[in-house]
C-alpha cells in the first residue's frame, strides 16, 4: 500500500549510522566508498567480462549490498541521531521519495516538504523545475559535475519579470581513457552517434504554469526548442552532449507576471553529486534577441 524509493547517495547517508559493512566481495561498505562502488567500481572490476557473465557479476554484488546494508539497518545496532540526520537529508535533496495508499499518510507527507511533485510557485517565490536525464543508457552521471545560476529582474515596459536559468555541465572523465571503458559505463554511444564517454542528456526546463518561454542559448549560441508543456508548465527540452573533458552552459529565459520581488528557486534532479546553485543579479542588457 505504499511505495519508497531511495537513490545511492541516500543510501550512503544512512550508513554514518551504521558504521562500516564488510561483504563477502572483499569491500567494505560505508559512506564513502558505496556510491563509487555501486555506480563505477563494480563495472571497472568486471569490464573485461562478456556483457552476459558482466551483468551476472554487478547482480551479485548488489544482492551482497542490498543483505547487508538492509540487515544492518533493520537488525543492527543503529546510531538513531544519525540515521535520522541521514534520512532527513536524503529528504531535503529529493533522493528519498515516499508515496501511499493512505490519504492521512500522504497529508503527513505534504507537511514535511515536498515528495516528487512539480514545483510550485506561490505569492513570495517563483520556482521552476530543472530536469536532467540520462539519454545513452550510461553511467556516466558520475563523471558529472553541474552548477546552477538564477537570475531575475524586470527588463521590459510590460512589467513583467524576466527569470535566467544558466545550466553548466561538465564531463570529468579522462578523454585518454573513455574509449577503453565497458559499454556499461560509457552505454549505447554507438546507437545514437555519439563517441565513447560523451555525456549525452535531455534537459528539461519547467517554468511556472503562466511563464512566457524566452530565448534558449547553448555554448552562447541561439538554439531553437520546440514549444512543449507538461499540464500548465511550459517545458524547454533540449538534448546536449558534453565529450570526456569538455563542458557545456545551456540558459533558459522566460518571463512571468507577478510580484518582482520574490524569491527565484529551482528544483533540480538530484544527481551523484551536488549542484551548486547560486543567485545573481540579471543583467538585462545581455538578454539576447529571439
Amino acid at each position: 500500500d505504499g511505495v519508497l524509493s531511495l537513490d545511492p547517495v541516500a543510501l550512503s547517508y544512512m550508513l554514518r549510522a551504521t558504521g562500516p559493512i564488510p561483504i563477502s566481495s572483499g569491500d567494505t561498505l560505508d559512506e564513502n566508498t558505496l556510491v563509487p562502488l555501486l555506480l563505477n567500481g563494480v563495472y571497472l572490476r568486471y569490464g573485461n567480462l562478456p556483457a552476459v557473465q558482466a551483468n551476472m557479476a554487478h547482480d551479485a554484488v548488489y544482492a551482497l549490498v542490498v543483505q547487508a546494508v538492509f540487515g544492518r539497518l533493520t537488525g543492527g545496532a543503529l546510531d538513531a541521531t544519525k540515521l535520522i540526520g541521514a534520512l532527513q537529508q536524503g529528504w531535503s535533496e529529493h533522493r528519498i521519495l515516499f508515496w501511499s495508499s493512505h490519504e492521512d499518510e500522504e497529508a503527513l507527507m505534504a507537511e514535511v516538504g515536498l515528495n516528487g511533485e512539480l514545483p510550485v510557485t506561490d505569492d513570495s517565490t517563483v520556482r521552476a523545475g530543472v530536469y536532467l536525464q540520462d539519454s545513452v543508457g550510461s553511467k556516466l552521471s558520475f563523471y558529472l559535475r553541474q552548477s546552477l545560476q538564477l537570475s531575475h529582474a524586470v527588463c521590459s515596459d510590460d512589467g513583467r519579470t524576466t527569470y535566467r536559468v544558466a545550466l553548466r555541465l561538465q564531463n570529468t572523465m579522462d578523454p585518454a581513457v573513455a574509449a577503453s571503458l565497458p559499454f556499461h559505463i560509457t552505454g549505447e554511444w554507438a546507437k545514437v552517434g555519439t563517441l565513447p564517454g560523451v555525456n549525452r542528456m535531455t534537459v528539461r526546463l519547467y517554468a511556472p504554469p503562466g511563464a512566457q518561454m524566452g530565448p534558449v542559448t547553448i555554448n552562447d549560441g541561439p538554439a531553437t526548442l520546440p514549444p512543449m508543456h507538461d499540464t500548465d508548465y511550459p517545458v524547454g527540452k533540449a538534448i546536449v552532449e558534453v565529450a570526456p573533458g569538455g563542458e557545456l552552459t545551456i540558459v533558459y529565459y522566460f518571463t512571468l507576471d507577478g510580484n518582482a520581488d520574490r524569491d527565484f528557486q529551482a528544483l533540480v534532479t538530484p544527481l551523484v553529486t551536488p549542484t551548486a546553485i547560486e543567485t545573481t543579479p540579471l543583467d538585462c542588457a545581455a538578454i539576447p534577441q529571439q
